[in-house]
């Protein structure tokens, strides 16, 4: 099984709406595909209709007390499947400063799940304790970027917290994220800084990609802009050639 973090010290870069896609396309693939949703806010969870009061179990299944399956819900989509989120997550931090060998037991958890092609987590931003069992645990770790110097700038932070907590590097695919190619900053940062990143794909600012809150949908689902369906299958298979 590999296991694909999305993951931005920042929010709002479009990390759920990636992991929302990506999962279903890699699941229309055949392949048997599990999304974590780990973020409190539960964007993931929502585009995928699911919801599930995990709030009195998640402490138990982090500490290996109860099975992660049962919490498994499966969605209206073959082999795509949803761990939801809840927004006790927002407590995750204190369980695991209080846990001995969180590493081990979070890897031991998910054993439970290795008949499934692909994990995909949705990660919480911030610089968190649950980030560094995430990034530890995680195969590839993709990195939306959003084409700005600042955003550049904390995806150099993110580099150093990662070398901080013994991640290497290799790891970490970032990609442009909600590009505007009608704004000059943004198409001079892409010109500039697409030859350092692996995943050359970029994502753009879109109201179509918007309409996933109201349609409840995977783009390929709803969307009729034929290259940004292209787009998001360009990015499936460029993670899957790196991962």
């Amino acid at each position: 099984m590999k296991i694909i973090a999305l993951y931005s010290p920042k929010g709002g870069v479009g990390k759920s709406v990636t992991s929302v896609n990506l999962s279903y396309l890699l699941s229309a693939d055949g392949k048997k595909t599990l999304l974590w949703d780990f973020d409190p806010q539960g964007a993931s969870s929502f585009y995928f209709q699911v919801e599930q009061e995990l709030s009195k179990k998640i402490e138990d299944i982090f500490t290996e007390k109860k099975s992660l399956r049962k919490s498994i819900t499966k969605t209206q989509y073959a082999n795509l499947f949803v761990l939801p989120s809840d927004f006790s997550f927002r407590n995750l931090d204190l369980i695991i400063d209080a846990m001995k060998k969180p590493i081990k037991k979070l890897k031991n958890t998910i054993s439970e799940v290795n008949d499934y092609d692909f994990l995909i987590i949705d990660s919480p931003p911030g610089f968190t304790n649950l980030n560094k069992l995430i990034s530890k645990i995680s195969d590839t770790i993709l990195v939306p970027v959003i084409p700005t110097y600042l955003s550049l700038r904390t995806l150099d932070k993110l580099k150093f917290f990662m070398d901080s907590i013994g991640v290497n590097n290799e790891k970490i695919f970032p990609f442009f994220s909600m590009a505007d190619r009608r704004k000059k900053l943004h198409r001079q940062i892409i010109e500039e800084k697409i030859g350092e990143f692996e995943i050359k794909t970029v994502i753009p600012y879109s109201a179509e990609i918007e309409k996933m809150g109201e349609t409840l949908l995977p783009v390929p689902l709803f969307s009729k802009n034929k290259r940004l369906i292209e787009i998001y299958h360009n990015l499936k298979q460029e993670i899957i050639d790196n991962a």
